[in-house]
């Protein structure tokens, strides 16, 4: 559960800043029921390391969601969609997996190279999402790594709340 208001604050300005609500999606009707929940039940995550074993050439940069959810079916990993930062300051909507409870990020794990500049995320925070849910929804887009698999933590939302 993330407490701090300024951490809230950041992602929220960011998500409405940065493209991510054109990205994600939300029904204006359950906007605020989904920040509610969504901020009830994130979890602020440590990042485990840049391990290549959890690297694939298949996984493209600015596709984190995707990358995020193959690598979960691939490697056995935990799937959690939610946001990231390198500052703290700034947030991007972001998919990535766990393992022990500590953050493996396919996607800087694959293209080191393009967090140079900008530095690699070193804050995340989301909601897991059960990978049973995942093959659900997408497991054709998955099992075929099609480039543009959807998001799902509002559809998992919407599953978990009767609106």
């Amino acid at each position: 559960m993330i407490t701090e208001q300024a951490v809230k604050d950041r992602v929220h300005h960011s998500f409405n800043t940065n493209g991510d609500a054109d990205y994600l999606r939300i029904v204006d009707e359950h906007s605020e029921h989904f920040w509610d929940w969504f901020y009830a039940n994130a979890v602020q995550y440590e990042i485990m390391s840049t391990e290549k074993a959890y690297a694939d050439a298949a996984f493209l940069r600015n596709r984190c969601i995707g990358n995020s959810q193959v690598g979960g079916v691939r490697f056995g990993l935990h799937y959690v969609e939610g946001f990231a930062s390198s500052d703290g300051q700034y947030y991007l909507f972001h998919g990535f997996n766990l393992l022990n409870g500590h953050v493996v990020d396919v996607t800087v794990n694959s293209n080191l190279e393009a967090f140079e500049k900008s530095g690699a995320p070193s804050h995340y925070l989301g909601i897991e999402i059960p990978l049973d849910f995942v093959m659900g929804e997408n497991a054709e887009l998955i099992n075929k790594n099609i480039l543009n698999i959807p998001p799902l933590i509002y559809r998992y939302f919407l599953s978990k709340n009767v609106m």
